[in-house]
């Protein structure tokens, strides 16, 4: 299936004044943000990308964003597009990191990108963070660093981001002023958590929606949690699970994302696990619920969503035993949420296994699936009845 290497190859030799910047080119822009163009301000992604080093101590640099660098830097389209400003602040405190950088696409055409997550569990943990924390550090960054590009640059703005990213985004146009966000063609959302219900009732007016894309793979986890405004736009990918987080699985189909009607199965069930049950507790038990249930993770070995997977399925086990502690212990004074949040877990960890794709009974594991998600809901119920 074609994804956004082939987008590039493809329509490369377009400039962006021939083809206005389109939802791919978003996602293009908000993946290279996990490069560290510090050095390289004024210089076009052609010339970054011949001489780009990956820092030593630069764990978001990863092969596949390098080898995009590479891509964007040879065609047409990207190849003389300039870079401006970027940023980073890190706090000792790593769920408030910050990054964000400028690409100027012509001359009065910029898209301003935030970092997000990496596939680390811990920045799962930063994601968690902002059920339970309003406004976090770098969302107030987000809105310093658009209003001063604002001033600074002549012109029409895109916001976008990945993870965390497209949160921060969305942050920074929903605090402009009016006259601000007026200046702001679209800000996109690339599989970003929202903000808690009460806050994101009052900032996602009808008019302020307007302007806003969410794109979110049919398996989307993190894109799900909280709530979100605007335009959602389903995507196909080419993984499952949590692995559809990652931009580089998502189908593309010609200049667009290949799209789907309806979320998947799993993710309506980890929407309903999740977010509806975090949006109920007050951000004291959230915060010792995400702490808890990443701190299992920690210890049992699972560093990153590589760590769950089929293959090491049986390394798994410690992890899943102390996620089922949780999950059966009925003692009161652990809060409701640990067990949902380690229940969700356990269960994201098994349906990892039993969706063997090398199998060509396919029907017969989904709906094996869902049985268990019909099954696990209804223990939920007789646990809250008693």
């Amino acid at each position: 299936m074609a994804d956004i290497f082939d987008y590039v190859k493809k329509f490369g030799s377009f400039r962006f004044n021939e083809m206005g910047i389109s939802d791919i080119d978003n996602a293009v822009f908000s993946r290279l943000a996990y490069l560290d163009f510090s050095g390289y301000a004024g210089k076009t992604l052609g010339e970054i990308s011949e001489e780009y080093e990956i820092p030593a101590d630069d764990n978001k640099a990863t092969a596949d964003t390098v080898a995009l660098l590479k891509a964007v830097g040879k065609s047409i389209r990207f190849g003389y597009t300039a870079v401006y400003n970027c940023v980073e602040i890190l706090s000792e405190d790593l769920a408030n990191a910050f990054y964000a950088v400028t690409f100027a696409t012509d001359a009065d055409t910029f898209f301003i990108a935030f970092r997000g997550t990496d596939d680390k569990i811990v920045s799962f943990y930063e994601d968690a963070e902002l059920a339970y924390s309003f406004p976090i550090s770098s969302q107030t960054s987000a809105l310093c660093y658009v209003t001063e590009e604002l001033e600074e640059r002549k012109g029409k703005f895109f916001l976008g981001g990945h993870s965390k990213g497209g949160n921060l985004a969305l942050f920074a146009y929903l605090f402009l002023r009016d006259e601000e966000k007026e200046r702001i063609i679209r800000v996109y959302n690339n599989d970003g958590p929202g903000f808690p219900e009460d806050i994101a009732n009052i900032l996602f007016t009808r008019k302020n929606s307007e302007k806003i894309v969410n794109i979110l793979p049919e398996d989307s986890i993190i894109g799900r949690m909280l709530t979100i405004g605007g335009k959602t736009k389903i995507v196909k990918s080419t993984a499952a699970g949590v692995s559809q987080h990652n931009i580089f699985t998502w189908v593309t189909s010609a200049a667009e994302f290949a799209r789907t009607e309806k979320f998947s199965l799993l993710s309506e069930y980890m929407e309903d696990t999740l977010t509806q049950s975090l949006d109920t507790l007050p951000p004291e038990k959230m915060k010792a619920a995400a702490t808890a249930v990443f701190e299992i993770a920690k210890k049992s070995g699972i560093g990153s969503l590589k760590d769950i997977s089929i293959k090491n399925y049986k390394s798994l086990i410690p992890a899943i035993l102390r996620m089922k502690t949780l999950v059966d212990d009925k003692d009161d004074e652990i809060p409701v949420i640990v067990r949902t949040l380690a229940k969700s877990l356990v269960d994201s960890i098994s349906v990892e296994k039993m969706i063997d794709y090398s199998m060509p009974d396919i029907k017969n594991k989904i709906d094996n699936l869902t049985d268990k998600i019909k099954e696990s809901k209804l223990h939920t119920n007789e646990d809250e009845t008693t």
